[in-house]
């Protein structure tokens, strides 16, 4: 889906095979390799930000998105928002809860600094510095490292342990 979507703003399509396609006539086809390479770049620069993520990226996402479903029912719950940086780059957030972006990220330094970059560019754009944001910080696995970087973050965003965003929800229990 990632890959359709970005090569879809370039006017390029994914075929059924896994082939990255761009057709143009010769007149055009200047253009239609420009649009081809700047896909590409596109795609190697998503996967360089990959390095050293962890691979249940998109779990963590969907157990966020559970939790928050669980903890306010009926909430608004927008997958995916969209917002520009002052850089003009667009970037995606993982949720919009009731007018909160939602970012979920690992204690990973390379997810941190990634959600760091990408919370400044938003909220240094003057349309967003009043954006509220919640960063949900797994900390199921790491929690003395979750609180370090959870730290680094509250800078930028209201930071959420994944542990007491589950207990507000009311899927699990803290033992006394």
């Amino acid at each position: 889906r990632f890959i359709k979507s970005a090569a879809a703003a370039n006017g390029v399509t994914l075929s059924d095979k896994g082939i990255l396609e761009i057709w143009a006539t010769e007149l055009n086809a200047p253009k239609a390799f420009a649009k081809y390479v700047a896909t590409m770049t596109h795609l190697a620069n998503w996967e360089r930000d990959q390095i050293g993520l962890s691979t249940d990226a998109t779990l963590l996402i969907a157990e966020v998105a559970q939790c928050l479903k669980a903890w306010k029912p009926g909430a608004q719950l927008i997958e995916r928002p969209s917002y520009m940086g002052i850089s003009g780059q667009e970037y995606h957030l993982d949720f919009d809860f009731d007018g909160e972006g939602v970012i979920a990220i690992t204690p990973h330094h390379v997810a941190v600094s990634a959600a760091i970059k990408k919370l400044l560019d938003i909220k240094s754009r003057p349309e967003h510095s009043g954006l509220r944001v919640m960063a949900v910080l797994d900390d199921r696995y790491d929690s003395k490292t979750a609180k370090r970087e959870g730290l680094i973050m509250d800078a930028l965003a209201n930071v959420w342990l994944m542990s007491r965003l589950e207990e507000r929800a009311g899927l699990t229990s803290r033992a006394n």
